[in-house]
């Protein structure tokens, strides 16, 4: 008997220390694994000019020694809580072809995003915004599309925003005012357009430039006239729309530029700002079918 248990004890050791080397070698960790997964099939990784030891994350799951490091464009943090997470992507200039995956952000320790120069479509998902990590973003240079998403004013640690030559559109998101460490914002030669909001000026004295973020968008004004001159900014409480009212008639509304009927006294050719008020003294009206142009002008 005391030769069985002796044995059945060997065993056992044996099989435990196997078991910690293999768990030793094998790890990589498993969100990030996830996320280069899908970048990989999102845009097209096996027809990539570079996708050398990316075979690594083409499996059901990750396989014995697994090393992201040994990917190219993939950089791991060698020391505290990024140590052995993927703390950069740079994939620059390699025919990434289709769009940026939300699950981008499982990367919880990423630190810097290159992916300029390829031909990145669709949005940029709000996930990336839950990247807190992130100091630098490159993605100019693609064919990305849609709205800048504000959550990107959630990276408090970001320093670069590199978003020019792409087909972004709608205006620059206020949220991107809450950007205390960013210094450089590179917006230009998209198809972003409107007014800037109040709470961008913050940007004013921290960006380093000012002609890279107007040039070739159409902003009601310029990003210096902006920031020297308060010019293009949006009004407070302003909606694009004229509101009639009067004690003997309901209340109406009339869009921008809008040809209306009145049923109330108001003096025609006269230029009404959108967003005002107008009050009508009670049983003041003007003619059946008065046709007059309400030339409401817009909030900037």
């Amino acid at each position: 008997m005391k030769i069985m248990y002796k044995l059945f004890q060997t065993i056992s050791i044996s099989l435990l220390i196997n078991f910690c080397i293999d768990n030793a070698v094998a790890q990589c960790n498993l969100n990030d694994w996830t996320a280069l997964k899908q970048i990989y099939i999102s845009t097209q990784g096996n027809n990539w000019a570079n996708n050398t030891n990316w075979n690594l994350v083409t499996g059901s799951s990750p396989p014995t020694n697994c090393d992201l490091d040994t990917m190219h464009g993939i950089a791991l943090g060698i020391s505290g809580q990024s140590s052995g997470r993927v703390v950069m992507i740079d994939l620059r200039s390699n025919n990434l072809v289709g769009s940026i995956p939300p699950e981008i952000n499982l990367l919880s320790e990423l630190d810097e995003l290159q992916m300029y120069r390829n031909e990145i479509r669709g949005e940029i998902p709000a996930e990336i915004g839950q990247l807190s990590k992130l100091t630098t973003i490159g993605l100019d240079n693609n064919q990305l599309s849609s709205s800048i998403p504000p959550e990107i004013g959630d990276l408090n640690n970001l320093n670069i925003l590199i978003l020019n030559n792409n087909l972004l559109t709608g205006p620059i998101p206020s949220e991107l005012g809450d950007l205390n460490n960013l210094t450089e914002l590179y917006l230009f030669n998209n198809q972003l357009s409107g007014c800037f909001d109040n709470n961008l000026s913050s940007l004013c004295n921290q960006l380093y430039y000012y002609d890279d973020i107007s040039s070739g968008n159409n902003f009601n004004a310029t990003w210096e006239d902006f920031c020297t001159l308060q010019a293009g900014t949006c009004s407070s409480n302003c909606v694009n729309r004229l509101v009639l009212s009067g004690n003997s008639s309901s209340t109406q509304s009339y869009q921008v530029n809008q040809t209306i009927t009145s049923t109330a006294i108001i003096q025609a050719n006269i230029a009404y700002f959108a967003g005002s008020f107008v009050l009508l003294e009670d049983g003041f009206t003007c003619p059946v079918n008065y046709n007059f142009e309400a030339i409401i002008e817009s909030c900037n």
